[in-house]
């Protein structure tokens, strides 16, 4: 076989090993992000919620996230992997003729290296397919902070337009107030002093009205920003960002279940992969390569060298490389306990919110009105605010219980 041929046939067997469907994965994911930021401003109208989940700033940061997770796990599968690598030998030289140039000594060499004791821990021991399962729950978990961060900016907007609402009813209350006033006035029952107060505090509602009203539209369009530019009319609300997930009672058994917890273990099982690992190299270190000079009087020839290194006295460095290992795994186990605890905590909270949400809505449950002046309906129409601000609640935490209970996610897909 000519060198060439040789060379070529390696290549091509170490290219057909170098499929690469994480990189392929992670490709998919950042030419999506960039299609989407450089598409054109069309009159496409998109519901809110699929909206933001596709262009917000959050969703597209989570998916960069995974890219780069992806593109980290296919720079493992590689590193295990034979590299092949052409090398190009001469002397130059320059005489004093700047356009004189003399290559001497020319040489080609490609050399074959392969580290087979990262190869054994990568290529058949459970590694990659650990951390695989740590990229899909880590998407999993950044998907599930947006989506709570935009469902949280929502709630506030809603409970701003509550607020205006309220506002609103105060200023036409005060308005009615004020016409009984000029009535009274009209009959000498009430001063022209109290009259000018009225309605100088008249005008001080209006303009906390106007106020409100400008910071109403404000809060709008910064949730519209944090929704990729979504619209917002008709307005939206928690329903069209609820999951879609089973409510799941129980604290303990929505953790089992969880992206959370699978996204723990699969920490965990990667800490003790680290773990053997070192206890590999404590003991044994193994390295090959297959060099090959090719020059015009030199044959194609292959010769494996083995270099294996049983160390003797190393200052205990493997000796610390387990030690470091055996941190790691007690740092991964104790990480897992103080999230799970964190969990259980956000869980309580979220159920102690729902309940007290709906105490709320029995305290402002409809009643009859007492009377037919200003402040009856004044009353009557605020107890109707507070029960929608206590069911926005409600269901704001109902959302967010089943966001905590994001379930873990599927494997990835098939390689």
């Amino acid at each position: 076989m000519k060198p060439p041929g040789l060379v070529l046939s390696l290549a091509l067997l170490l290219g057909a090993a170098c499929h690469a469907p994480d990189y392929d994965r992670a490709r998919a994911l950042v030419d999506q992000v960039s299609q989407d930021i450089s598409r054109p401003q069309d009159d496409e109208t998109i519901p809110f919620a699929r909206h933001a989940r596709r262009f917000g700033p959050g969703f597209r940061q989570a998916r960069l996230r995974e890219a780069a997770m992806w593109l980290e796990l296919d720079q493992l599968r590689r590193g295990a992997m034979p590299r092949l690598s052409l090398l190009m030998q001469g002397t130059l030289r320059l005489r004093s003729d700047p356009a004189a140039l003399e290559l001497l000594g020319r040489n080609h060499a490609f050399v074959l290296e392969w580290d087979f004791v990262r190869a054994l821990y990568v290529l058949f021991r459970k590694s990659p397919e650990e951390f695989a399962r740590l990229v899909v729950q880590e998407s999993a978990l950044a998907r599930q902070q947006a989506e709570k961060d935009l469902l949280d900016q929502l709630a506030a907007t809603l409970g701003t337009e509550l607020d205006l609402e309220l506002d609103a009813l105060r200023l036409e209350a005060e308005s009615c107030l004020l016409e009984q006033m000029r009535a009274d006035f009209t009959d000498g029952a009430v001063a022209g002093a109290a009259l000018a107060d009225k309605e100088a505090e008249l005008g001080r509602l209006r303009a906390l009205y106007a106020g409100r009203k400008a910071l109403n539209r404000e809060t709008w369009t910064n949730l519209s920003h944090s929704a990729g530019g979504a619209e917002v009319e008709p307005r939206p609300g928690i329903a069209d960002l609820a999951p879609e997930f089973p409510e799941v009672g129980e604290a303990a058994q929505c953790y089992a279940g969880s992206a959370l917890r699978a996204r723990n273990d699969a920490l965990q099982a990667i800490a003790l992969s680290g773990l053997a690992a070192a206890r590999i190299e404590r003991w044994l270190a193994l390295s090959g390569i297959v060099p090959n000079q090719l020059g015009r009087q030199n044959s194609a020839q292959l010769e494996l060298l083995l270099n294996l290194m049983v160390p003797l006295v190393d200052q205990g460095r493997g000796d610390r490389q387990v030690l470091n290992a055996r941190i790691a795994v007690a740092n991964a186990l104790i990480a897992a306990d103080e999230s799970r605890a964190a969990f259980l905590l956000a869980h309580a909270r979220i159920r102690l919110a729902i309940a007290e949400a709906e105490v709320e809505m029995l305290r402002f449950a409809p009643r009859p009105p007492f009377g037919t002046d200003c402040a009856a309906r004044l009353a009557g129409r605020q107890d109707k605010i507070a029960r929608r601000r206590a069911a926005l609640a409600a269901d704001h935490m109902r959302a967010s219980l089943r966001l905590l209970c994001t379930p873990a996610a599927g494997s990835a897909p098939d390689e």
